[in-house]
């Protein structure tokens, strides 16, 4: 396993794991604003994300518990996606970040 650049113990650097990309970012805020998602939905609303891009980090949140998917189609396979517990609790660092940039574009004026 590579060594890590970072104190594994260190809290920002934990959420900086897992929602530290802006893709992964997109994929959250999906789910938060309309509780389920297609993998279709992402891609319709991902601009600048490549399908890879998408796919690579919707399986590393349902990999590390955060979002779960079911299989609503088997030919060919298609799942819908929604938050576990554990991504829930992300809420508040969503909530956090929405305010922020909410009042940094209305600071871009001044």
């Amino acid at each position: 396993m590579p060594e890590r650049p970072y104190d594994e113990n260190c809290p920002i650097w934990r959420v900086a794991d897992v929602m530290g990309h802006p893709c992964t970012l997109m994929i959250l805020r999906e789910l938060f604003q309309d509780g389920s998602c297609r993998f279709k939905d992402f891609q319709s609303r991902s601009r600048g994300f490549s399908k890879n891009s998408v796919s690579k980090r919707l399986k590393a949140l349902v990999d590390g518990g955060f979002v779960e998917r079911e299989l609503y189609e088997s030919n060919p396979p298609r799942y819908i996606y929604r938050l576990t517990k554990r991504g829930r609790k992300l809420g508040p660092i969503m909530e956090a970040m929405f305010a922020w940039g909410s009042a940094e574009i209305g600071n871009q004026s001044r």
